[in-house]
């Protein structure tokens, strides 16, 4: 009975903490403006799938700034984000975009 119990506890424990993952990051669910940024997510989601960051990038800042969490199931926000802006860094010549874009990079991983 107790190796039950103790189960038991380990998955609501994992249950608890997996559904408040991303507490502090805001989903676009119920957001004035839900529609342009779900618009903006699959807008850049299709250039993403294309590998065209420079195109994508736009449309993820509209995301990354208004809802990073997406819809609060996803997670390619920011794994696209960093993809997108590794790639940007490593192809920019001019170092202050380079070191503007290193910042950004950061600030995902906060």
């Amino acid at each position: 009975m107790r190796p039950i119990f103790i189960s038991l506890m380990i998955t609501i424990s994992l249950m608890f903490v997996s559904s408040n993952a991303y507490p502090q990051c805001t989903t676009w669910i119920g957001l004035s403006e839900e529609g342009k940024i779900t618009d903006a997510y699959t807008s850049f989601r299709q250039q993403i799938y294309k590998e065209d960051y420079i195109a994508a990038f736009p449309f993820w800042e509209i995301v990354y700034n208004a809802a990073p969490a997406a819809d609060g199931l996803r997670t390619n926000v920011y794994s696209d984000g960093r993809k997108m802006l590794e790639f940007m860094f490593n192809n920019e010549t001019n170092k202050h975009k380079k070191k503007a874009l290193a910042s950004l990079i950061l600030k995902l991983l906060e």
